[in-house]
């Protein structure tokens, strides 16, 4: 399968979009997709997929949808915007998903890219011009951190469904963005989940390493007498904890531009899609 992907890829670079580079790295093989044109402005965008041992795979559905999105965007800022457009695709397992998104940062900063575009290995971009609007929304508009939508693969014990992976800062923690109007609007996020999310390389340089942690334990709370370990727990998630740094550190507020009509399908035993209503669904999922 991983051998039929790799000829799919290449093979459908080669003919839409001119050209295909490709070398070993230390976090395996690498793919650049170009588009030559004559624009005076380059961007360069590293697509991150972070692996983790228990999700060391990227499923076909995935593979296709990234595809899509990527030769619509490379075509739509050559031809309507005349700009030189690189997107490089790379991928690295870690023991969690914080370590190998460390890692791809890290690597994105080394290599002088501008945008880091987060797509976890489980989110299938449902439109194929869903990279298109998160670029144009960073590139174009100036926004520093761009993130579609997708709902969590797992039920919210509180809520009794899956949730959406958009939060608002509400009292002293996040809260998850239960519904909203008009359906493919755009919203103002204190946090989302980081797996359909385009962040400038900006942001990174100005928080220290590591950028991502699974949890961060508030150091105040402990010396003030606080013996309730889960009150001084600040989010968990590397994607809470990112934004919580994003938010307070850097005085971004709030920090996420988030446009609803992207919309991302979240691939697990089943798949997970949901609406601006609350309204979530199942689909199953090839075994």
């Amino acid at each position: 399968m991983a051998l039929r992907l790799l000829s799919l890829l290449t093979k459908f670079t080669q003919n839409r979009l001119g050209r295909v580079c490709w070398r070993g790295e230390g976090c395996g093989k690498v793919f650049v997709f170009c588009v030559f044109c004559l624009g005076v402005v380059r961007v360069r965008v590293l697509l991150a997929i972070p692996l983790s041992s228990v999700f060391p795979f990227v499923p076909f559905e995935v593979f296709v949808s990234l595809l899509k999105n990527i030769n619509f965007a490379l075509n739509f800022f050559a031809s309507r915007l005349n700009m030189y457009v690189e997107v490089e695709p790379k991928w690295f397992v870690g023991g969690t998903i914080a370590e190998a998104r460390n890692v791809l940062v890290a690597y994105a900063l080394r290599e002088g890219f501008d945008y880091v575009w987060f797509n976890d290995a489980d989110i299938a971009i449902i439109s194929p011009d869903g990279l298109t609007k998160l670029l144009y929304h960073a590139v174009v508009k100036g926004r520093k951190i761009v993130s579609g939508v997708y709902w969590s693969r797992f039920v919210d014990e509180r809520i009794g469904k899956p949730r959406v992976e958009v939060y608002r800062w509400v009292g002293d923690g996040f809260s998850p963005i239960a519904t909203w109007e008009p359906d493919n609007t755009l919203l103002e996020a204190d946090a989302v989940g980081l797996g359909l999310c385009v962040i400038s390389t900006e942001i990174f340089k100005k928080l220290k390493k590591p950028w991502f942690t699974w949890y961060e334990i508030d150091l105040d709370k402990i010396l003030a007498g606080e013996n309730d370990v889960k009150k001084c727990i600040k989010g968990f998630g590397e994607d809470l904890n990112f934004f919580y740094r994003v938010k307070f550190e850097l005085g971004l507020n709030p920090p996420v531009l988030v446009d609803t009509s992207v919309k991302g399908k979240h691939i697990g035993f089943h798949a997970v899609i949901g609406d601006n209503r609350g309204n979530v669904k199942f689909e199953n999922t090839p075994p």
